[in-house]
């Protein structure tokens, strides 16, 4: 393979992202993150941009199933509540 060939400056505008994204990862890997949870996690992130529709439209869907509902809530207070004491 000749590395000369390889462009690496067409990778460094997403390469931030990449990062990040293979950090989450890692992190709910770590933390032992159920998929709810990850989703839940990923859609109130600091991030300016906001959660994508897609996203937003999974977790209404698991608010409204009955398996899912006391799980999802519970998140949400938690972050609720943890964002309220770090003002």
């Amino acid at each position: 393979m000749d590395l000369s060939k390889i462009n690496i400056s067409s990778y460094l505008p997403t390469m931030p992202y990449k990062v990040r994204e293979l950090f989450d990862k890692a992190t709910n890997i770590v933390m032992n993150y159920s998929e709810t949870e990850t989703k839940i996690v990923e859609a109130t992130n600091d991030e300016s941009w906001g959660p994508p529709g897609k996203l937003l439209q999974d977790l209404s869907q698991l608010s409204y199933s009955h398996e899912y509902y006391n799980e999802v809530n519970f998140i949400f207070r938690k972050k609720i509540i943890s964002n309220f004491y770090s003002f």
